[in-house]
């Protein structure tokens, strides 16, 4: 299987080949930043020495010696530095190191294996690469986009995608080929895993290899928070899956990132790239969130906003039920930082619901005071909320149990923030999201009455795009400008009115971003 290498690791690794003072260890430390290369090295050590179950690039350096690896290096003919492909390597360099130090935290398995693990779906795209070669012209718009959307334009453009044609590589070792299984069986498009995952249990899979797929699903989230900060979900990912499945909190999650950018510079200048590594991190420093406002045209919605917006209504809470992908955080976030909601200066904090669990809850809530002395001491979501608002995101998803403590919790802080009473409760005020109504799911039983009168919330369910196809177009100005896609010829603008005015959009925002990214995609292939 002939898979692509980049030209300066490549350059790299045999300068220090060719020092006799590098240990060997050292200089096979450094395959793993090239993901064609270390594909390579794994695919060929069975071959030359028998042993699948090799999973490091150490290990396949002591099996095959100095001598093999020149060779292999030099099979590499299709060696890329072109600037439309460095950005992969940037990307999949980050991720990598952000899974390291994720790692290190939560100890999941050997340094290179949780690198390379978070790095095999870019080792699938530089083999995209060497079977087509006009895909160069869409790494930089596929390196900003989640692996189900990569997977959805390339099945669609090119016949084959970037994880289906990695896991043709049958000699790949089992514990990188569950991980493989587990993206298919989690994160392709519904229809892709009707046809490529259908035989997959998913109780077959080892804890190793679910703890790398979460760690690298992770780390991909991390390095495009990095990179690309206007994908507000990718920071929102991280934060919910390192806590939920690694307990680090999100003030832990942002010292990491900080550790993240670091060890990335570092790699960077040791590959004489760090020019380009400054250069990507300040245009994200450079980025400027815009303001938070929920765009609508339709005219029965805005009169439930306008309802929600009055002042009368800026001191409740409030639950916004919908369908995934109808905007329900960006509403949340325009409704905080609204001009007439005298808590706008105060924080937002977005809190994941699904990742609370019985042990932790008042914990991650209230905080910790530490023990004699002060260790573990740390600020909870309240008090970093305090005189703001907390969403509650997927509130559904909470267990019974946890929803009643909660409206414990809220009762108390509403007693005292209503009646005016010095206390050291915080005063915050809560915008609950949640894909059913809640009402509804209360009288089901499914959901906690106790936590819904606690609440006593100003309710809005917010209409699927299907119903509300004036603001359509509204939107795909939003993603195009954002993503920078190349649709702003009239007839293709025309085009896509088209499709605003007739497509289901049955995941709501997921596909208009597939249409559009599909779009943009066939329009660069052209130029």
């Amino acid at each position: 299987m002939k898979v692509p290498a980049f030209k300066h690791t490549i350059m790299r690794i045999s300068a220090a080949l060719e020092d006799e003072s590098q240990h060997l260890q050292a200089i096979s430390s450094l395959v793993k930043y090239d993901p064609g290369l270390f594909l390579s090295l794994l695919l060929n050590c069975p071959a030359t020495h028998g042993d699948s179950n090799v999973t490091t690039g150490c290990q396949a350096a002591s099996l095959m010696g100095s001598n093999a690896i020149k060779s292999l290096i030099a099979e590499h003919q299709h060696r890329v530095e072109d600037a439309d492909t460095l950005i992969l390597w940037h990307t999949a360099t980050l991720t990598g190191e952000a899974a390291m130090r994720i790692n290190e935290r939560a100890p999941v398995a050997e340094p290179e294996e949780v690198f390379f693990a978070a790095t095999l779906p870019y080792a699938g795209m530089l083999l995209m690469l060497e079977a087509r070669q006009d895909y160069q012209k869409l790494i930089p718009m596929l390196v900003k986009l989640s692996i189900e959307d990569r997977v959805y334009l390339e099945d669609r453009i090119f016949n084959i995608n970037h994880i289906s044609i990695l896991d043709g590589a049958t000699q790949l070792p089992l514990k990188y080929r569950d991980v493989l299984r587990l993206i298919k069986m989690e994160r392709f498009p519904s229809t892709l895993r009707m046809l490529q995952a259908d035989s997959i249990s998913r109780y077959s899979m080892a804890y190793e290899a679910s703890q790398l797929y979460r760690l690298s699903l992770s780390a991909e989230n991390m390095a495009q928070a990095i990179f690309f900060p206007f994908i507000v979900l990718a920071e929102e990912n991280f934060k919910r899956i390192n806590k939920r499945f690694f307990k680090i909190s999100e003030n832990e999650a942002e010292e990491l990132l900080t550790d993240i950018i670091g060890s990335y510079e570092v790699v960077c200048l040791d590959f004489g790239l760090e020019k380009a590594a400054a250069e990507l991190i300040n245009e994200a420093i450079q980025f400027t969130v815009p303001e938070s406002k929920f765009l609508t045209v339709s005219a029965p919605l805005l009169r439930v906003l306008n309802k929600l917006f009055a002042e009368r209504h800026v001191e409740k809470n409030i639950v916004i039920s919908g369908e995934a992908g109808v905007g329900k955080r960006l509403l949340a976030k325009a409704l905080h930082y609204h001009p007439e909601n005298p808590r706008r200066i105060k924080p937002f904090l977005s809190f994941h619901c699904d990742t609370m669990e019985r042990e932790t809850l008042e914990e991650e809530l209230l905080g910790a005071k530490g023990g004699y002395w002060g260790h573990g001491q740390h600020k909870g979501a309240f008090d970093i909320a305090d005189g703001g608002t907390i969403m509650l995101k997927d509130i559904h998803k909470m267990p019974l149990p946890l929803q009643e403590r909660l409206a414990d919790i809220i009762s108390k802080i509403d007693y005292y923030r209503s009646r005016k009473i010095p206390s050291q409760n915080p005063d915050v005020l809560f915008i609950a999201t949640s894909r059913p109504n809640l009402e509804e799911e209360a009288k089901q039983g499914r959901f906690s009455k106790m936590l819904l009168r606690a609440l006593k919330p100003v309710s809005i369910n917010l209409p699927p795009l299907r119903e509300r196809r004036d603001d359509i177009g509204l939107i795909a100005d939003g993603i195009i400008k954002k993503y920078k896609l190349p649709l702003q010829e009239t007839s293709i603008l025309l085009g896509l009115q088209e499709l605003y005015d007739s497509d289901t959009f049955t995941e709501n925002l997921s596909d208009l971003k597939r249409v559009l990214f599909y779009t943009a995609a066939k329009q660069m292939l052209k130029s």
